[in-house]
């Protein structure tokens, strides 16, 4: 993808967790974005299937929804990165050890 980025960096099979890097690319309009970023995860998204999604980097509201609308179903929730409180804050979850506002923690390098 040339104008966002969504990169697997990582994924903890004892945890059944994935950890994404986002980001932007070239500068682009959303609708440019989000049109290539839905294509891109309709194709990779069962690469993800049965995981708790980790999400860190920069993303619009746009980006956010398209990667909810993606990946909600198939997993087993979705966490975004928040520096304020050093974790995960969980946006989406059908795990019930996990609820909506739940933080994981991390260490500084963002891992859990």
């Amino acid at each position: 993808m040339q104008n966002y980025k969504f990169d697997i960096t990582k994924i903890h099979n004892t945890l059944k967790v994935a950890d994404v890097q986002v980001g932007f690319g070239i500068p682009s309009h959303n609708m440019d974005i989000v049109d290539e970023l839905d294509e891109f995860l309709k194709e990779n998204r069962n690469k993800l299937d049965g995981l708790f999604i980790c999400i860190t980097g920069p993303m619009s509201v746009h980006v956010a929804m398209v990667i909810a609308h993606n990946l909600a179903h198939n997993t087993r929730g979705i966490a975004v990165y928040d520096p304020k409180v050093s974790g995960y804050v969980v946006v989406i979850t059908h795990d019930p050890m996990w609820q909506i506002g739940n933080v994981f923690p991390v260490d500084d390098d963002h891992q859990l």
